[in-house]
């Protein structure tokens, strides 16, 4: 095992080697192989390994002049040591110096939306790192390596990127990158069909955004570095141009950059609700702290950075951090001394909601009933403990956040995923926690939809959103509800999901239909579930960050829903400034149509969308681009009676209306149209597979505006 450990990616240098603990002695047997898969070092049976670690091991170097030195790591890292160090230390097996090593190798870059796999070929015509991205964002981007020779230790470094024809500079020291591991996914998803699977398994998965900034590729194998650019607010528009630079033992290769800016600020704030459960035990467990020390704490707040950095609004907060005694006087009381300091380090990285953990579950199989998970506390009165009832322990509960002014973001689970067969003790359970905590919110992941009269936030698997969304979208729209959805391992099959064996871009199309559905929140449990790297039913499900020693480190499915997000929070923005100008030209339009239009032409239903991520990629800018349009004059809105997301099965005539500023000039197709009403223009095109655009021209004064709608979709019928 050790042997295939060192060998996998070729770029580990040392293992901490741990005997059984079962034994007093054993032989340890250990292969230690070059970048070619030569043995420098093979041990025999006088090797012996004990379990009791002698003081001082980790420190010994272990020298001989027939193979290179072994650095020996606690945790399995590699450790960063500068190339020149390392060839001194690999003495006869250090390459030789080739300046010309990485001019040889394929190095090709890509966007963000699709994983880079170890035995991916090179691709050609893609030797400039692009990116289009508004302000106050990273721009993202993937750079591919892959060599027919060893590349030992490289590293990268950043230029400044300064403007095309300007004086603006985007500083480098906001600049990042991640080389990015793999994760070996034993088996795939258990409910998908083979075709719809990125990678069957065994497979090692490109997802973990390594920590260390140097990197071991061995030749014949590709590497896939994350690159991030930040963009600050009010930062000029225009095309920002540099290079990064691969740096290995006696070559360098600069890459060429080109990031092209828009004059729009991405907004701090999430404008839905966005949570993903965390395991404090794994904390303990991965990170070797006392769970409540300092240390405990401080991994805490880093937590809260990275999901506050990835647009988590609400924490996951669980109720056993509050502990409950009775007074002198019988009555029931809380500590919430580490209640209140976890919520607020959650707050101050911008958390806007707390989300309460569950009050009870099932006490049995599946279909079986719930029932509270009783609390106890102490009363001094009977020299006793004694179990609290449901609703007394959730008026504490909500007495204090009315107390810190909380209460109204706060919500309540009551019991998880209530289904047909035992929804009616879900239904006991939310009208006790009623009882105690009228003001309190109910929030519930649900497979039986029909609790509308019993909670606040429907939050429906999927697939069964999906079964549902008419009537609840309904009842959202009444006020009855705030409607959610929220994925797990499943569903599956043609639904979008963030296992690690589905294609990138499906987890980032998640928050796509957070607009088009108008779900106002998405839930899932697995932060950091981290036993089940066992897979269970699907690779990926329990976790979206990976631990190392001191903390975690995210994956690049994190930062693919980090950049959904994003895209929602731009299809809002199109929204409003579309509802804000329909106003000032008496359109009649609620302001999110449009926008709606773009995410459907990639995403028309929940199981039909596209399987290119490049035509999501496309839309997006189409959506940055008239966000942009919709700023300047002359304003004018358009509105088509066939969008350009129906699918079209022969030629078509569509009614064309513009509403535009007063006194401006009309064409459609480069016919001046009459105007029927101030500002408002009305006519008919024809549409059909070889003429399949509507140009409309706005012109007042001295300014031009020129919208288009653009129609590919079509399923002619002979």
């Amino acid at each position: 095992m050790l042997a295939d450990y060192l060998k996998i990616g070729k770029n580990v240098l040392g293992v901490k080697i741990e005997a059984d603990v079962d034994k007093e002695i054993q032989p340890l047997f250990i292969n230690v192989l070059d970048l070619d898969d030569k043995s420098l070092l093979v041990t025999d049976k006088n090797w012996k390994a004990a379990p009791i670690e002698i003081d001082g091991w980790l420190e010994i170097n272990f020298n001989d002049e027939n193979w290179a030195e072994v650095i020996v790591s606690e945790d399995r890292v590699k450790p960063e040591i500068p190339a020149m160090e390392l060839v001194a230390m690999m003495k006869d097996f250090a390459p030789e110096k080739d300046p010309e090593l990485l001019e040889k190798a394929s190095v090709w870059a890509t966007h963000s939306a699709e994983y880079v796999f170890t035995d991916d070929l090179p691709v050609k015509g893609q030797d400039v790192i692009r990116g289009l991205t508004g302000r106050n964002q990273y721009a993202s981007a993937q750079l591919a390596i892959r060599s027919e020779e060893d590349i030992l230790a490289l590293e990268i470094e950043f230029s400044d990127l300064l403007q095309k024809d300007g004086d603006a500079v985007l500083d480098r020291s906001r600049f990042y990158y991640n080389f990015i591991d793999t994760w070996y996914m034993p088996k795939n998803s258990t409910e998908t069909p083979q075709s719809l699977l990125v990678k069957q398994a065994p497979a090692p998965m490109p997802d973990i955004l390594s920590e260390n900034i140097i990197a071991n590729i061995p030749k014949d194998y590709t590497k896939a570095v994350f690159l991030r650019f930040y963009v600050p607010e009010q930062t000029p528009a225009g095309i920002y141009e540099g290079h990064l630079t691969l740096k290995t033992v006696g070559a360098t290769r600069d890459v060429p950059i080109e990031i092209e800016v828009l004059p729009i600020d991405l907004p701090d704030e999430t404008n839905i609700k966005v949570t993903i459960w965390f395991q404090p035990d794994y904390i303990v467990q991965y990170n070797d702290v006392i769970k409540y020390s300092d240390e405990f704490w401080s991994i805490l707040e880093y937590y809260a950075k990275v999901m506050a950095e990835h647009r988590q609004n609400m924490v996951w907060t669980p109720l056993g951090l509050v502990d409950l005694v009775y007074d002198e006087d019988g009555v029931l009381q809380g500590d919430f001394s580490k209640f209140d300091r976890w919520i607020e380090i959650f707050f101050n990285e911008g958390f806007k909601y707390i989300e309460l953990s569950h009050i009870g579950g099932r006490i049995g199989d599946w279909t079986s009933p719930f029932a509270y998970w009783q609390r106890s506390a102490y009363n001094p009165q009977t020299k006793s403990s004694q179990v609290v009832p449901l609703a007394d322990y959730v008026h504490v509960v909500q007495e204090h956040l009315r107390e810190k002014d909380w209460l109204d973001v706060a919500y309540i689970h009551v019991a998880d995923e209530p289904v047909p067969g035992n929804y009616p003790s879900w239904i006991a359970l939310a009208e006790e926690v009623k009882k105690g905590a009228p003001d309190l919110k109910i929030m519930e992941a649900l497979h039986y939809t029909q609790l509308s009269d019993y909670l606040d936030v429907a939050i429906p698997q999927l697939d069964y959103f999906d079964q549902n969304r008419r009537r609840l979208m309904q009842e959202q729209e009444e006020g009855k509800i705030e409607l959610w959805f929220y994925t797990c391992w499943l569903p599956q099959g043609n639904y979008p999901n963030r296992l690690l064996d589905y294609p990138l871009y499906k987890t980032r199309i998640l928050h796509w239909a957070n607009f088009i559905y108008d779900a106002h929140g998405y839930l899932h449990w697995g932060y950091n579930w981290w036993r089940a790297f066992e897979v269970g039913y699907a690779p990926g499900d329990g976790w979206i960050v990976y631990p190392t020693k001191d903390n975690m480190i995210p994956s690049i499915r994190y930062e693919a829903m980090r950049e959904g997000l994003e895209d929602f929070e731009y299809f809002l923005m199109h929204a409003n400034k579309t509802q804000e100008i329909a106003k000032e030209l008496g359109a009649p339009l609620k302001g999110d149509e449009r926008a709606k239009e773009i995410a459907k032409r990639v995403m028309p239903a929940l199981t039909r969308y596209t399987d290119d991520p490049l035509e999501m990629l496309e839309a997006r800018e189409r959506l940055l681009r008239e966000i942009v349009e919709l700023d300047k004059g002359p304003k004018a809105l358009v509105i088509t009676e066939v969008t350009e997301d129906k699918v079209l099965r022969y030629d078509t005539e569509t009614e064309v209306e513009i509403y535009a500023e007063k006194e401006a000039k009309v064409y459609l197709n480069g016919v001046l149209l009459n105007e029927i009403s101030d500002g408002y223009f009305k006519a008919t095109a024809y549409i059909t597979p070889d003429n399949n655009r509507i140009t409309v021209t706005v012109v007042k004064d001295d300014k031009t505006k020129t919208i288009e709608r653009i129609y590919t979709n079509w399923r002619i019928i002979n």
